[in-house]
């Protein structure tokens, strides 16, 4: 079962994903040009000037389905808690990502001289 510290990191990296597409679909429907394919030969050629509306219209109703991501985030990482793997106390997750995944304790603790 994935830890609540891997299901954020599953969620961020859908929404970097999300923002991607969502901003490859927003060239689409701005561009001017017309669209090219690949032929069967490997050829590049234009789509017939007819389809060129109906593909930014197909697209416009993808974009506009998965415009909004359906997740609300916020950056208050200091808000959740995971347990140091040293000490296996619960530490704020914003300690653990600035000391390389361990409390500053433990961290000082592994790095004295």
């Amino acid at each position: 079962m994935a830890t609540e510290n891997e299901l954020i990191q599953g969620l961020l990296l859908t929404k970097k994903w999300n923002d991607n597409i969502v901003k490859q679909l927003k060239m689409i429907t701005e561009g001017k040009q017309n669209f090219k394919v690949v032929n069967e030969r490997g050829d590049l050629i234009d789509v017939p000037q007819d389809y060129n509306k109906g593909i930014r219209f197909g697209v416009t109703i993808a974009l506009n389905m998965i415009k909004e991501f359906p997740v609300q985030m916020s950056n208050e990482s200091e808000n959740i808690e995971s347990q140091c793997p040293e000490c296996h106390l619960n530490y704020s997750q914003e300690e653990l990502d600035t000391f390389g995944g361990v409390c500053e304790d433990c961290y000082e603790d592994k790095n004295q001289d």
